[in-house]
């Protein structure tokens, strides 16, 4: 009994190690217009707009990031033709260039149901190891015959799965806002949605994201850097 949780102890050390000793790396995006663009200030976001017979408007989510591997931006789609525009996801690509060397990259643009889909597969594992740690739980208190010390680690235990349960939702929440794989834009109607994207990795070296959307074989690219600052800057 004792080697068991000997085991599961040094499992969930071992996790917790990996999960805290990653350090951030923070950065800023910032738009880089070009000269049929236009930077709009509103509602404390930039957005940056590219106007043709269609109308494009992307803008981080927030300009301030971390090293998680993605950012979000929120997309806007003004429909100016008669006719119904059918919007996928299909429709946007990005690519990232080091500005020092020329390396490009492409940028993963994640699809929302694959999100989910991933989510909730992680969220089985999860699952998984909670139910052994309540099994462990309950033997250790019957062995300890109700000690103080093991109901409060039991208590430690449903409350630590209790959080992540409410994680799960919340994670869940947000992946649902993101734009579907499909979107019809009505004829003079505006549409906005989120989209997140994968983001180069932060270093000192500068990097230019471009982005390229299609609308109706009207292409728009729009541009931004990302670099390097101090946490909070």
């Amino acid at each position: 009994m004792k080697n068991i949780q000997w085991i599961y102890l040094k499992l969930t050390v071992v996790l917790a190690v990996v999960v805290i000793s990653g350090c951030s790396t923070y950065g800023k995006i910032s738009a880089l217009p070009e000269d049929y663009q236009e930077l709009i200030h509103k509602d404390d976001r930039k957005i940056l707009t590219s106007e043709k017979y269609n109308l494009v408007g992307l803008s981080p989510k927030s300009e301030k990031i971390k090293s998680v591997g993605w950012g979000e931006f929120i997309l806007t789609i003004e429909n100016r033709s008669s006719n119904n525009m059918q919007f996928s996801m299909d429709n946007i690509s990005a690519h990232g260039y080091e500005m020092d060397t020329g390396k490009t990259m492409e940028l993963e643009i994640f699809r929302r149901e694959v999100l989910i889909q991933k989510e909730m597969s992680s969220q089985k594992t999860r699952n998984a190891w909670d139910a052994v740690g309540s099994v462990l739980n309950v033997l250790n208190v019957a062995a300890s015959a109700g000690t103080g010390s093991s109901l409060s680690d039991q208590q430690k235990h449903e409350d630590s799965v209790a959080k992540s349960k409410k994680r799960h939702i919340e994670i869940l929440k947000r992946l649902k806002s993101l734009m579907p794989e499909n979107t019809t834009v009505l004829p003079g109607e505006k549409m906005n949605g989120l989209i997140r994207v994968q983001l180069p990795k932060i270093t000192d070296a500068r990097k230019k994201i471009m982005f390229s959307i299609n609308l109706n074989e009207e292409e728009h690219k729009l541009a931004f850097i990302q670099e390097k600052t101090e946490k909070g800057q």
